[in-house]
């Protein structure tokens, strides 16, 4: 049974978002090696706990959402929308409960990519590097987008129910609209994944699909 969101009923539509060269920034949270490749990051870790097959669900979001990232980078690239790839580092300072996960994340988040071809970072694509769950505590995100002018931010990316999540309530709590593309995007689960953006979707933050996504950056759709 799909969960029940009354206090989504009580909120009045989200207002149309602009999406184009200029007004828009795609935010990729966390798409790098250390979520997305088997065998290394997290599913290494997951291996070395004996629990490797508990991700099994996640990294079929991840090959999925994947294919949906190539669609849309491609489509933001060749219109001029900036592009922002935020990803989890050692380089950033770390927060007391990253420190404390055990986790061993990367050395340089600029580094982390070299599995993830035309998902990789262009030269002129900006690299930031994270060290707690916020998008936005601490990286220098938010100056960032209000000095290009950015009035709508497009996120998409891994442990989506986590840190894509969080990333989108922030966004809005800082005005800005917030289109969180649920498709290209992967969570712990898939009861998790359907949980958080059904419960993310209202208000100041709407969820679309690639698709929608793409209609929108081609003027086809509002």
């Amino acid at each position: 049974m799909p969960a029940r969101t009354p206090y989504h009923m009580l909120m009045r539509p989200m207002p149309l978002a602009p999406v184009g060269p200029g007004v828009a920034a795609l935010v990729l949270i966390d798409v790098q090696d250390f979520t997305t490749c088997r065998g290394r990051g997290l599913d290494a870790e997951a291996a070395r706990r004996g629990v490797a097959r508990e991700l099994d669900e996640y990294f079929a979001q991840v090959e999925a959402a994947k294919r949906n990232l190539a669609r849309l980078l491609g489509e933001c690239r060749s219109r001029g929308v900036l592009v922002v790839h935020l990803r989890a580092a050692l380089e950033a300072p770390q927060s007391r409960h990253f420190a404390a996960s055990g986790l061993e994340r990367p050395q340089s988040a600029a580094a982390d990519g070299a599995t993830l071809g035309a998902l990789d970072a262009q030269p002129d694509e900006p690299v930031i590097a994270r060290g707690g769950y916020s998008a936005f505590h601490r990286t220098g995100l938010e100056d960032m987008l209000r000095q290009r002018g950015i009035a709508t931010v497009l996120l998409a990316g891994m442990m989506a129910n986590i840190t894509v999540a969080l990333g989108a309530r922030e966004a809005a709590d800082r005005d800005f609209q917030v289109l969180v593309v649920q498709d290209a995007s992967a969570s712990e689960t898939l009861a998790a994944h359907g949980t958080t953006m059904q419960g993310l979707a209202g208000g100041a933050i709407r969820i679309v699909g690639t698709g929608e996504a793409l209609a929108m950056l081609e003027g086809r759709r509002l």
